[in-house]
């Protein structure tokens, strides 16, 4: 059997704690990398939802410009004109309400007058 040196033993613990050394730095870097890859990955999702957002936000803006223009045609329509409010435009339904039950009274003094008559 071959006795090693102390020379030689030396030299295979240098070794060792080198490539151990080495694998360390090779975890650090890999950890590095990972930890650059997970911010670059948020920062895009972020930007990403960013737009996003801007956009729904937009088509909101949108629909509601739509809604008040079709509003507007619509009370136009009605004969109601210059809306600059919504206190407006719920008296105008509240005397629209009104309005409409008085004619369903009238109709229904009417129809019994008229169920009168036949008799």
């Amino acid at each position: 059997m071959t006795k090693l040196s102390n020379d030689n033993l030396n030299i295979c613990h240098f070794r060792d704690c080198l490539l151990g050394k080495e694998d360390q730095q090779l975890l650090n870097s890999i950890n590095i990398d990972l930890d650059q890859f997970r911010q670059h990955n948020a920062m895009e999702l972020n930007k990403i939802l960013k737009t996003k957002v801007n956009c729904l936000e937009n088509n909101i803006k949108i629909l509601l410009e739509d809604i008040i223009n079709l509003l507007k045609l619509r009370t136009d329509g009605l004969g109601i004109e210059q809306l600059e409010r919504p206190v407006q435009l719920i008296t105008y339904a509240n005397d629209i309400s009104s309005k409409h039950k008085e004619l369903r009274s009238k109709v229904a003094t009417l129809e019994k007058e008229i169920a009168e008559y036949n008799y």
